[in-house]
């Protein structure tokens, strides 16, 4: 009796292979999903962060402003018997160094009004110009010892778009002295939202607490829609999705002033944005479904030719055939691009490189009553003289080049921050006065010391250090601010303590 019997491995084969092509088609279903869902989560958290950022840069601005209307207001009051032409030219000097500042406003409880820069009295103008009816002295007269920003409007003598920061200063009375006033000029604020690139095309505004959008020129904006967007900011930062328009929304609120920055991206462009972000994983799945059918269509290849060797083999007594064992391999690869870090930069000062004021600022508190800290503040000598002689260029360069003298004493208990202006604090952390005294006036020799192309360009610096032991953050920083007009006084170029 003849038996035959039939060998088939195909069946096998289709059915091995079909189920791993219908697993990776679901388990690539799967993780594209979850992929979107990750990349959609990853873009609502960068956009987020870039709205911050950009609420940072506003706000350090205003911020700014404000410390410089309190430097002048407290000047006023502790130093009256400065004489008008002197006061006038110390504050064009501070108007000079602010180039967001257009006008400084100052009327006193006798109705003397003086304005920086100043206008003759036959500019047409400024006849029948009553200052109590202009916002900046309504506001600070509606709220007591603190700034104010006032909404943005026309300014009667420049016809600029700007917002106005009031302070009101006092008598030992409590009695309303007078105000002193900045005239800003909002196209800082275009500038800033056009100072980092977002994460997605979108739009980017700011809209005031009545609705009004934030601008240095006069558009016709749709209130009744803004206040829609504003009721829908429920929390200080977040986003929301808008069915009105199909558009995603990121604000962060700011304090003072009452400002909500936003950062709009339509449905469409978001979706665009992830579909080109989800092409490799796409492409990957492509690419394996491939490497699978043509290993399936290859293996099945290889084991009939095996066969037919084996027969022949079997027939004509000899096997030639290869080992037809192959084992199929593939690598899995899933790189989706990140998008990059905005807010690395919000803690450093861009020119300097050194940390910030917000930075100093965030610090300074953590070091009240700590013994064995210090604080140093330098300020460079003459800079002013060094900018009208050399230039605003060689200026910065001279306070990069004292930046990076400063940054070679930094270490993990050192930190230099950029104070404000031409001034440098340090926060020695741990370290005694004694140490710390020696370190500034190691750096301020090293600053002495540096020559530049030009010959007659010579950089000094006078200061002041001082130690926590006793005192809070604010009580160490006006103590070391005296001990650095003390040094000013005693000749410049000398560090006191």
């Amino acid at each position: 009796m003849k038996l035959k019997k039939k060998i088939s491995f195909t069946k096998s084969l289709n059915i091995v292979f079909s189920s791993l092509l219908f697993t990776l088609i679901i388990a690539s279903g799967m993780i594209a999903y979850h992929q979107w869902i990750d990349i959609k989560k990853s873009c609502i958290s960068f956009s987020k962060k870039y709205v911050s950022v950009l609420e940072n840069i506003i706000n350090e601005k205003l911020t700014n402003s404000e410390t410089s209307l309190k430097l002048i207001t407290e000047t006023i009051c502790d130093h009256s018997e400065i004489s008008s032409r002197r006061f006038n030219k110390w504050l064009s000097s501070q108007l000079y160094i602010m180039p967001n500042i257009t006008g400084l406003n100052i009327l006193d409880a006798h109705n003397h009004y003086t304005r920086i820069p100043m206008l003759s009295e036959n500019n047409k103008l400024i006849k029948g110009f009553v200052p109590q009816s202009r916002p900046w002295y309504q506001i600070a007269t509606s709220y007591s010892e603190q700034t104010s920003f006032t909404q943005p409007y026309n300014d009667y003598i420049s016809t600029k778009r700007i917002v106005s920061v009031s302070l009101p200063f006092f008598e030992s009375d409590e009695l309303t002295n007078g105000v002193v006033a900045f005239d800003i000029d909002l196209s800082f604020v275009n500038q800033a939202l056009s100072s980092i690139d977002p994460p997605m095309p979108g739009n980017n505004f700011i809209l005031t607490d009545n609705g009004e959008q934030i601008t240095d020129k006069v558009i016709m904006t749709n209130i009744k829609k803004n206040m829609q967007l504003l009721r829908q900011t429920i929390w200080k930062s977040g986003s929301f999705y808008n069915q009105e328009d199909d558009s995603y929304y990121f604000y962060k609120k700011m304090d003072n002033p009452s400002w909500v920055v936003f950062y709009k991206v339509t449905q469409q462009t978001m979706n665009s944005t992830m579909i080109e972000m989800n092409t490799k994983i796409y492409y990957f799945i492509m690419l394996s479904i491939l490497i699978i059918c043509f290993a399936w269509w290859a293996i099945i290849s290889v084991m009939n030719t095996t066969l037919t060797n084996i027969a022949s083999s079997i027939r004509y007594g000899r096997f030639d055939g290869e080992d037809s064992s192959k084992i199929l391999a593939f690598e899995i690869e899933n790189n989706i691009s990140r998008l990059e870090d905005i807010s690395s930069k919000a803690a450093t000062d861009g020119l300097t490189r050194l940390l910030n004021r917000r930075a100093f600022d965030q610090q300074l508190e953590t070091f009240s009553y700590k013994s064995d800290s210090c604080l140093a503040l330098i300020d460079i000598d003459d800079f002013k003289a060094i900018n009208d002689k050399f230039g605003h260029t060689k200026g910065d360069l001279v306070l990069k080049t004292i930046a990076k003298l400063a940054r070679k004493y930094e270490t993990e208990h050192i930190k230099f921050y950029r104070y404000g202006g031409e001034e440098i604090a340090a926060l020695f952390d741990g370290i005694n006065i004694n140490v710390a005294n020696s370190i500034i006036e190691a750096l301020r020799m090293d600053i002495a010391a540096m020559k530049y192309r030009e010959s007659n360009l010579r950089t000094t610096v006078s200061g002041g250090v001082v130690s926590f032991d006793n005192k809070t953050g604010l009580e160490a920083l006006e103590a070391v601010d005296k001990l650095l007009y003390l040094s000013k006084e005693n000749g410049k170029n000398t560090i006191t303590r």
